[in-house]
């Protein structure tokens, strides 16, 4: 009694690795469909058969470890006729049993495609059932299909980039609009002045302000890819005294970066950076 006690527990902890060697032939095939037919039976599109997937798991792991200790008691010659034969008989019940199974899978794999259910399809193919590959209409069936999903993910993909492109277009133009721009912006020019921009729909004025004179800058603006200001007036303030003086300059400021509360503009070797 001992003795068997020390055989299940071996072959428990080896069952899932190890195959039997009595009637490999017929057994190998059948017993490597029991993960796959486990996987199946998760899917949620075999809810009613999952019972009957479950069962043949069951059974199917049981007579594969009563496999492995037939091999031990033929190495021992103990092994009975009787016993070789029932183990047969199971053998080719479960082998019967493997076909059906195969058979609602092939036929699940064609109304699955037949009604586009992608995910589905996904789980039962990677399930690694053998009718799969070996099954000349379901090959075909997988192919055909797998070849049309990666055509529409590419096809997702491309309008999910394009999409993207579009919103980040429309992002920025937004952040460039009069809506954003408009109001007070403080900050400092690399010259070291404090720096005041004052947006009012078409119109911006460029307040320069160091410790001994200021200088207005006022003109009109518009902005897309760079913020186009034309300078029609400057106002020089220095020592309480104000001196105006009518131009036209057109400078082109990039923007170094941009967003609701914080502009970065750079003009030759001028950089200017705001907040709201």
């Amino acid at each position: 009694m001992q003795k068997i006690y020390i055989i299940l527990l071996i072959i428990g902890v080896y069952a899932y690795a190890a195959m039997p060697k009595l009637y490999n032939a017929i057994g190998d095939p059948l017993y490597r469909e029991i993960t796959a037919v486990e996987k199946m039976s998760k899917i949620k599109y075999f809810t009613n058969e999952r019972a009957e997937l479950e069962r043949f798991v069951r059974e199917a792991s049981e007579h594969k470890r009563l496999g492995l200790v037939y091999d031990l008691k033929r190495q021992e010659k103990t092994l009975s006729k009787d016993e070789r034969q029932m183990y047969r008989n199971t053998l080719h019940k479960l082998e019967n049993r493997v076909e059906k199974i195969s058979s609602i899978a092939k036929k699940a794999l064609s109304d699955m495609i037949a009604n586009n259910q992608a995910e589905a399809f996904r789980q039962l193919t990677q399930t690694g059932l053998q009718v799969f590959k070996k099954d000349p209409n379901s090959v075909a069936e997988i192919r055909t299909y797998a070849k049309k999903l990666r055509n529409q993910q590419y096809l997702r993909q491309k309008r999910e980039a394009k999409q993207a492109k579009n919103d980040k277009e429309s992002y920025e133009k937004m952040l460039r609009s009069a809506k954003n721009l408009n109001g007070i912006w403080k900050g400092k020019s690399s010259d070291g002045s404090t720096v005041t921009a004052n947006f009012e729909e078409e119109k911006l004025s460029l307040h320069y302000t160091k410790a001994e004179h200021s200088n207005i800058y006022k003109g009109t603006y518009s902005a897309n890819k760079t913020l186009d200001f034309r300078i029609y007036k400057r106002e020089l303030i220095k020592a309480g005294n104000s001196h105006v003086r009518r131009i036209d300059i057109e400078r082109s400021y990039e923007f170094l970066r941009i967003s609701k509360k914080e502009l970065h503009l750079q003009y030759k070797a001028e950089s200017i950076t705001l907040e709201r």
